[in-house]
């Protein structure tokens, strides 16, 4: 199964109770989606009085998302324009100037590599692009071998990363940055910012599965659909002003001699974790439920309830036998 079909497949799942609906107040439900930012897709949806004011609102929101999305590209390089791409490509001790929202996503990265003891580390792309390379292969595919492996893990982590202000360095030119796993949760409340600066204020971002919603339908809350790995809704969500991100092993994954190998790779294993099907995080910070998805996917439940605490997230796991565990409050959300 192809990446795009995978994705397509789940934002639509997600994105599946936001159904329009009539409103009295004279508010229509508007919608469009997008292809081309964080290779994924995006669907943004709005109640507003007039498609004109809705369309002034949803370029502001795509400009914002192509935007960094060229800044956290790491496979191409744009005019006139630092980015991770050029950062990856920098030679050893090659200091960088680097855009605002750009630092911020790195240090963001360095701050939750710390907090969740390396297991989200924006900083181990050499060891990532081994297991994308394997799943971009799709019926073809080769396991990276357990040498490459290794000798990609010995380029991982922060050790050879300088940041100072807004310059960043590396003193091991094979050190390389991937914020897949946080950069969606920025762009999603920035995209938001310039929604709301546009005079929308009910509205849905689904990032690929990372979902922002502000304000409200015009019945009630918004309702977004957890995902049964195995397929069909898990749950359901009633969300106003605050994101809800999930992580997978269904969302990309390739499956070589009846196993399947998915996206989130576990730093300390070099393979990808086997704890969860997914974790579910709900958060006022989109940014900050992005980052958590990711590390509590390669926690243990315990310590991921005492690192989701600290940014007043609640988290539904579902486990491999498809039993689930809850944060004291997740459950309020599915009432």
């Amino acid at each position: 199964m192809r990446r795009r079909s995978i994705l397509l497949a789940v934002c639509l799942i997600l994105s599946s109770a936001l159904l329009p609906l009539s409103c009295a107040s004279g508010e229509q439900r508007y919608s469009v989606t997008y292809l081309d930012v964080f290779d994924t897709v995006t669907e943004f949806s709005a109640y507003c009085g007039s498609r004109k004011a809705f369309d002034a609102a949803a370029e502001a929101v795509h400009a914002e998302l192509l935007r960094l999305h060229r800044l956290c590209d790491i496979y191409h390089s744009y005019e006139g324009q630092t980015n991770l791409f050029s950062v990856n490509q920098s030679a050893a001790d090659e200091k960088l100037s680097l855009d605002a929202d750009l630092m911020k996503i790195l240090e963001y990265g360095k701050r939750f590599y710390g907090l969740s003891g390396g297991k989200l580390n924006i900083a181990m792309g050499s060891l990532i692009s081994l297991w994308h390379d394997c799943m971009e292969q799709g019926d073809h595919a080769v396991l990276p071998s357990e040498d490459d492996l290794s000798a990609a893990s010995g380029h991982i982590g922060f050790d050879a990363v300088s940041m100072d202000g807004r310059s960043v360095s590396r003193s091991d030119r094979d050190v390389r940055f991937d914020v897949g796993a946080i950069a969606k949760g920025y762009a999603a409340e920035s995209a938001a910012a310039a929604a709301r600066s546009s005079g929308l204020k009910d509205f849905s971002l689904n990032i690929g599965g990372n979902v922002l919603v502000s304000g409200k339908k015009p019945t009630g809350n918004w309702v977004i659909g957890v995902q049964d790995p195995d397929g069909g809704i898990f749950t359901k969500l009633y969300l106003t002003d605050i994101s809800a991100v999930t992580s997978g092993d269904y969302q990309r994954f390739v499956v070589i001699d009846g196993v399947r190998y998915h996206h989130i790779i576990d730093p300390d294993t070099r393979h990808p974790a086997d704890g969860f099907r997914s974790v579910t995080v709900v958060c006022p910070d989109s940014f900050a439920a992005d980052a958590l998805s990711t590390s509590l996917f390669c926690m243990p439940v315990e310590s991921g309830k005492k690192l989701a605490s600290q940014f007043g997230a609640e988290v539904l796991w579902i486990l491999p036998d498809g039993s689930a565990v809850r944060t004291d409050g997740f459950s309020k959300y599915e009432e």
